[in-house]
Parts: C-alpha cells; sequence; structure tokens
C-alpha cells in the first residue's frame, strides 16, 4: 500500500524488497549505484553477490567485475 506519486517508484521496490522479490533486489542495486548520492559499495557488492548467487545473472556478474576493478588499490569496499 505504498502512495502511486512517491519517489517515483523508489518505494514499490522497496516494499518488493521486504517480501523478498529477487529481481527488485537487482534493480535497486543498480539504481543504488547509478542515482545515490553516497553509494554504500559494501552494500552493493554484498547485493551483487546475493544476485549471482541466486540468479547467476551475468549484468550482475559484470558490473561486480567492474566495480572491483576499479576499487583494486584504493581503499573503497
Amino acid at each position: 500500500m505504498v502512495p502511486k506519486n512517491e519517489n517515483k517508484g523508489l518505494n514499490w521496490l522497496k516494499e518488493a524488497l521486504k517480501k523478498g522479490h529477487l529481481p527488485s533486489l537487482e534493480y535497486k542495486t543498480y539504481w543504488d549505484i547509478r542515482f545515490d548520492r553516497s553509494p554504500k559499495l559494501g552494500a552493493i557488492k554484498e547485493n551483487l553477490a546475493k544476485i549471482i548467487e541466486t540468479n547467476k545473472s551475468p549484468r550482475a556478474c559484470n558490473v561486480l567485475a567492474e566495480l572491483n576493478h576499479a576499487s583494486a588499490g584504493s581503499d573503497l569496499a
């Protein structure tokens, strides 16, 4: 029961996540990467690993590899 025009549907995603809907976890993770003002890389990497574990998503594998490559040699994570 989320109001329709609240934050462009982001709250609908959060509601679906609470109910364990895995595709919404994947979509929310990509949303966090792109639009979050201060993305939490640790949580993003954990979510991507969970998505890879259950769905074997090639996109999640690629994004996780890119994050690991970009953060190699730095203290991000």
